[in-house]
């Protein structure tokens, strides 16, 4: 179905009863909730720390960030967290991309990776993270290539 033209125009049209079984079937076939109460915006909005956070260094940590309160909002939507596009953004840290539901507190969870060998302290209203709406959760295209490292065939390990 999701190869189908039709499934994609239905899905974007959305449903107008918003308890109707073809909404709920439509959901489970995308992976996701739809946005309600209207078209859904292009971003969500940016996502700001409430305050300053501490990354240990080569770790993984989930961190709560919270969208502004004039942000649009539709509860229980399924939106996409990715880095920010802002210039702002720190150094040696990596934002991982996260699906989740949209929380009607505007808080909003990511991964961020600190990448150096040193704690890394996010400043308190630190923009990290855009989010998006999210249509429908498919297998996402890797952007980057691969790393390879290479020897020189003149240096052996002994």
């Amino acid at each position: 179905m999701k190869i189908s033209d039709d499934y994609w125009r239905i899905l974007s049209d959305g449903v107008s009863e918003p308890s109707s079984s073809c909404e709920q079937f439509l959901d489970v076939m995308a992976n996701t909730c739809h946005w309600r109460g209207g078209d859904p915006p292009d971003k969500v909005g940016t996502v700001k720390l409430q305050q300053s956070i501490t990354l240990m260094a080569k770790q993984e940590h989930l961190v709560w960030g919270r969208l502004p309160s004039d942000t649009a909002m539709s509860p229980g939507s399924t939106v996409i967290v990715e880095a920010t596009s802002s210039r702002t953004m720190p150094r040696d840290i990596l934002i991982g991309r996260v699906v989740t539901p949209l929380w009607g507190d505007r808080w909003v969870p990511f991964k961020v990776s600190n990448l150096s060998d040193k704690p890394v302290t996010l400043k308190r209203n630190c923009k990290l993270a855009d989010v998006f709406p999210c249509l429908a959760v498919e297998d996402f295209e890797l952007l980057q290539g691969f790393s390879h490292a290479q020897v020189p065939i003149s240096e052996e390990v002994t």
